[in-house]
């Protein structure tokens, strides 16, 4: 009987042995799930208070009908602390540490976050203590609206978009790039106009073949005047089908894609006297040309004069006969209704005999 009872208590306190193993592997890891899943749910606008006990951290829940930037603002008194933001799959998505404000004599910081529509969880991480924050939502007001489950991050999401139209778009944190799609409909130089409010500093655009080869790009550094990187990038394209890429920086930009057929060049002139005949040479696909030509070579108001031209050449009346004359031309090449103009090429001079 003895024998019968040391091995139950044995096989009693290898049970509770198993099972102490259990718990103890177990409990941190469901203690973080229930802590997200049991996030307390708060408006992207409003403040709120709380206090960090023993487990030392709290999780809020928000969510963002639309994108946009979130700036928050916290204080916290306590010896150590961090904030995080994770998305609606609990992955991390930016935050960090928060550092002593010898001015506030507290832990504090206000940052600007931008996220696209969607769920999100804000984590508040520290020492034992008491904090507040204020969480206010600023609408990108993006012209595609963009969200968790509809993104526009890699070629085949890329996003459909038409020339000569202003767009505005945001790309969030947890993101890294952002593809649009657009059609050139004759050869020549494409210009990007762009005006970017972003976190680090510099804005980066590529030009990619349907390959998604990089064909070209361009960038600008923000203006801490303006408060946001702004300029003009332009790369020289044949018809077809192309993509935008913005990358590697965080927040809402503007952008605007125009072409333009390639300068035109004159290719000689013949004068005599007051009369002269200027050849233009052809470029493949110009509807016609704008010719400018003046007796300054800064083309000065009131000096100059332009004439469109439908052919290679056209004829010049009325000269000055002792006077130096300037000239330079344009292309135009008009598409859906729409006349677009080249940038004028080389200046020439055309000498009086």
């Amino acid at each position: 009987m003895k024998r019968v009872t040391k091995h139950i208590r044995a096989v009693f306190v290898c049970f509770l042995c198993i099972l102490a193993a259990i718990l103890v592997h177990e409990q941190p890891a469901m203690a973080e799930e229930d802590g997200i899943y049991g996030a307390l749910p708060i408006s992207a606008n409003g403040s709120y208070s709380g206090r960090l006990s023993d487990d030392c951290v709290n999780y809020y829940q928000f969510t963002l009908q639309e994108s946009g930037k979130v700036t928050l603002t916290i204080s916290l008194d306590m010896s150590s602390s961090a904030c995080h933001f994770y998305d609606n799959e609990y992955h991390k998505l930016c935050g960090g540490t928060i550092y002593y404000d010898e001015n506030r004599r507290c832990r504090y910081t206000k940052e600007n976050y931008y996220f696209p529509a969607g769920t999100y969880y804000l984590k508040i991480t520290g020492s034992e203590g008491n904090y507040s924050f204020g969480m206010n939502f600023q609408s990108a007001n993006e012209t595609i609206p963009e969200s968790q489950t509809n993104r526009n991050d890699i070629l085949s999401e890329a996003r459909n978009i038409s020339l000569n139209t202003k767009y505005t778009a945001l790309i969030g944190h947890g993101d890294t790039q952002d593809f649009f799609k657009f059609h050139v409909p004759f050869s020549g130089q494409v210009s990007i106009s762009h005006s970017d409010y972003i976190t680090n500093g510099h804005s980066n655009y590529a030009i990619l073949n349907m390959e998604g080869d990089r064909l070209g790009g361009f960038g600008d550094y923000s203006d801490s005047n303006k408060g946001y990187a702004q300029g003009v990038g332009t790369v020289s394209l044949d018809a077809g089908d192309y993509y935008l890429k913005l990358y590697d920086t965080h927040g809402i930009y503007h952008f605007t894609i125009k072409p333009k057929p390639n300068p035109a060049q004159i290719s000689h002139t013949k004068r005599n006297k007051s009369k002269a005949t200027v050849y233009i040479e052809k470029q493949d696909g110009a509807t016609g040309y704008v010719l400018n030509y003046s007796t300054t070579r800064d083309f000065k108001k009131g000096t100059a004069k332009t004439i469109k031209v439908t052919g290679k050449k056209v004829k010049l009346t009325r000269l000055k006969i002792n006077a130096h004359y300037y000239l330079r031309v344009k292309a135009y090449k008009v598409w859906n209704g729409k006349t677009y103009y080249s940038e004028y090429g080389n200046t020439s001079t055309m000498y009086y005999y």
